[in-house]
């Protein structure tokens, strides 16, 4: 008995400390390059990268500005400067003609921003509510 359990012993420290000799679901995906080749002796070797762009989203300004037009007509400019980490500034700008006390949802360059007018020239609210980038 003695024996035998040694054997097993053996059997299973073999079974444990020998290399796998088949890994199944290890397969490349299908746009893998095929294999290094041998041509004339000699091994051709490829080295690829692969990169995950991530893009980085920027803080934002928003400003508003109505300027009076003749009759019940006003101008409103809306104006988005995006600030990006390294430095970079991006303005966006939309015109819109309005009339006086408007409230309403704009879309600028994929932002949309809710202005709320009073009289003439006045702003009462000026937000961003949705971005290229998902809601704020």
């Amino acid at each position: 008995m003695r024996r035998v359990k040694g054997i097993l012993l053996a059997a299973a420290l073999v079974l444990c400390l020998s290399p796998p000799t088949h890994v199944t679901g290890l397969q490349p995906p299908a746009a893998m390059p095929p294999p290094p080749s041998e041509e004339g002796g000699m091994t051709r070797a490829r080295t690829y990268l692969t990169f995950i762009y991530t893009p980085v989203q920027p803080s934002y300004l928003v400003t508003a500005i109505v300027e009076k037009l003749s009759g019940n007509q006003n101008r409103l400019t809306i104006t988005i400067t995006e600030l990006y980490p390294d430095g970079r500034e991006n303005i966006i700008t939309g015109e819109f003609m309005i009339a006086n006390n408007t409230a309403g949802t704009y879309l600028v360059g994929g932002y949309s921003v809710y202005v709320d007018t009073k009289g003439n020239m006045q702003i009462r609210t000026c937000e961003v509510v949705d971005t290229p980038y998902g809601s704020r």
